[in-house]
């Protein structure tokens, strides 16, 4: 039995409809108080493996265990209590406030019918200073930007207080003073033992915040592990299917890519 927070063991999945393929006999483990990082081309299986993690998708093989216990063992609520996601994006159409929205993150702690209560309230402010956008918690959410509305998922998120946080390409709608504030939350969530999943194409980024990567490349996992053991050139090469060199400078690496411009 698996020691692991959570523990895919040879997991396949298909989409019915297309009759396609996109996850083969996937095997990973995910450590408690970790930052892990999924790295991987378009269509490797990325987003697909977070929906697995969260239950919303089945698997016809292998098995899937949180707590040393079968994930299809929980209720709903239960697993919006210990996980909750940030997706890519979301379409709202409501004119839902910055609040009104981050306390909807409050459902899986609330009864039946049960209205937020003033300590819920706080906790939704709360989670919109982490974000920084507190001083806009009266603004409809329809009237924000396409980086605001990235950060403001995360804060719905951060109102649920799961132990573990999945977020699906979190920098892909982001400036860079939004990814900077962005990363900072998840090295603050990481210094509080909060589990981290994410997925992204952004090697660099991930190796900043990240104790753990997983490389994917067409719906297989081709390395995983600690960050230092995983992050190469050659893996990176092999996975994206072009030349990476990996240069440190300080405390960072800098990944190059090479394209056909390049002497």
């Amino acid at each position: 039995m698996s020691t692991s927070l959570i523990h895919l063991s040879e997991i396949s999945f298909t989409y019915r409809e297309e009759k396609n393929t996109v996850l083969y006999d996937l095997t990973l483990d995910i450590e408690r108080n970790s930052v892990t990082s999924i790295l991987g081309p378009n269509g490797a299986g990325k987003t697909t493996l977070l929906h697995l993690i969260l239950g919303w998708k089945k698997s016809p093989s292998g098995r899937i265990l949180l707590h040393g216990e079968p994930i299809s063992g929980y209720s709903r609520k239960a697993m919006g209590r210990i996980m909750g996601l940030v997706p890519q994006s979301e379409y709202i159409s409501f004119e839902y406030s910055l609040l009104e929205y981050v306390l909807l993150g409050r459902a899986p702690h609330l009864g039946s019918l049960e209205m937020p209560s003033k300590k819920d309230c706080i906790i939704a402010m709360e989670s919109l200073e982490t974000v920084g956008l507190a001083e806009l918690a009266e603004r409809p959410v329809t009237h924000l930007s396409g980086g605001e509305r990235q950060l403001v998922m995360v804060a719905r998120t951060l109102a649920q207080e799961p132990e573990i946080i999945l977020l699906d390409e979190p920098t892909s709608h982001l400036d860079l003073a939004n990814k900077i504030r962005l990363l900072g939350v998840l090295m603050e969530l990481r210094d509080r033992g909060v589990t981290i999943i994410f997925t992204s194409h952004e090697p660099d980024m991930a190796a900043s915040v990240s104790t753990h990567m997983a490389l994917m490349r067409d719906g297989r996992i081709q390395y995983s592990g600690q960050v230092d053991e995983v992050l190469s050139g050659d893996h990176l090469s092999d996975v994206y299917g072009i030349p990476v060199k990996i240069e440190d400078c300080g405390d960072q690496k800098v990944i190059i890519w090479h394209h056909p411009g390049n002497q």
